[in-house]
């Protein structure tokens, strides 16, 4: 009778490692495919949009409002033709002959409010972090962007998306 104690008690304890190995084991395949499919998500939103990149000359405060009137600037510069850009690649082509006159436009809002920074505007791949929009979250990753360079370009920088 002792034994067959012991072997019931032995039987119910595999019986529970079997299911915490089962329920352990759907967890981490559940997690993966979650992870597969964020992964998936992120590649497709990282790939089909341009973020927008303003660098300020420094962090003084007059250097981070010129940076926000550039910025102001320059959207109104190109908001018309970026609106009839139906895909990521569109709305490069569009920037690309573009580069000009966002310099000349940046140029132009700097020298207004008294300053005689350079402007560099380049297309390029930059890393971002994750960022939270009104209804829509941005992940961590590498982005095709429209940079604009005030000066030394050492002050904070802003950023959104300017396509689409």
């Amino acid at each position: 009778m002792k034994y067959l104690y012991k072997i019931k008690k032995i039987l119910k304890n595999e019986w529970k490692t079997a299911v915490i190995s089962i329920l352990c084991g759907t967890a981490v395949a559940i997690g993966a495919a979650l992870n597969s499919y964020a992964d998936s998500i992120s590649s497709r939103i990282t790939d089909s949009v341009v973020r927008f990149h303003v660098l300020a000359n420094s962090d003084s405060e007059a250097d981070q409002e010129l940076k926000l009137k550039v910025r102001d600037a320059v959207i109104e510069y190109l908001r018309p033709g970026m609106e009839d850009c139906i895909s990521r690649e569109d709305a490069e082509k569009y920037l690309r002959g573009h580069i000009s006159g966002i310099n000349e436009t940046a140029r132009k809002v700097i020298n207004e409010e008294g300053y005689e920074y350079d402007v560099k505007t380049e297309l390029s791949e930059e890393s971002y972090p994750v960022r939270y929009y009104a209804n829509a979250v941005f992940p961590e990753g590498v982005y095709h962007s429209l940079r604009v360079i005030i000066g030394d370009g050492e002050g904070h920088n802003w950023w959104c998306v300017m396509y689409p």
